[in-house]
């Protein structure tokens, strides 16, 4: 099993999304690129306008859907997605980075390529806790005229300053696995909303 979307792809595999915030009846939109290399995901954010920010590099093992290979084997257990019993392993797993520390357990299925549940919880500046849950296992979404099988995932983000309503689609057909997500976050009780959705995507599947 590999246990990471982006390490299912080889070496110049992208994805391309396009994204849109909207803030105090205010939108913003943007392009935003992924492209997988030998051992990090590259990111490049392209303004409306068309100007490149500088690119960003992300390690492969930051990802929250990814299934940790180190993580602790808690037990197991039965989720039901859409009517279907689905064997599980829970795993957890506890990181540290730049004064952030997570708790992050997942529930894996062999039936599933994504985790079925997320529960994260981090503390640093500020506390969180996270849920995401499948709800749905194969949602049909077009990308440029090709269809990629979709997971989709629903939860709710909760901390001091407010919470989050998201969903998510992942797929195995694209690189890196987002194909979209959507998040409604009322914070201080200002309402945000954010749209990012793959619109390109390119490369080829390890072997």
């Amino acid at each position: 099993m590999r246990y990471h979307p982006w390490c299912s792809w080889k070496e110049q595999s992208f994805v391309t999304f396009a994204t849109v915030a909207k803030r105090k009846a205010q939108q913003y939109k943007e392009t935003l690129t992924g492209v997988r290399w030998e051992d990090n995901t590259y990111t490049t954010v392209t303004s409306m306008g068309g100007k490149d920010r500088e690119p960003v590099a992300f390690l492969i093992g930051n990802h929250q859907f990814y299934i940790p290979p180190d993580g602790e084997r808690l037990r197991q257990e039965t989720m039901l997605v859409q009517a279907r019993a689905l064997p599980c392993t829970v795993i957890r797993k506890l990181t540290e980075e730049n004064g952030v520390f997570v708790d992050a357990t997942v529930w894996v299925s062999g039936e599933c390529p994504f985790p079925l549940k997320i529960v994260c919880k981090a503390s640093g500046e500020e506390e969180y806790e996270s849920v995401l849950t499948a709800v749905v296992l194969d949602e049909s979404i077009e990308i440029c005229g090709r269809t990629a099988s979709c997971v989709r995932l629903e939860g709710l983000a909760t901390a001091e300053s407010g919470t989050a309503v998201i969903t998510q689609w992942l797929s195995k057909d694209v690189p890196g696995a987002t194909v979209g997500s959507r998040m409604i976050v009322t914070k201080w009780g200002d309402v945000e909303e954010y749209a990012l959705d793959a619109i390109d995507f390119g490369g080829s599947a390890q072997e």
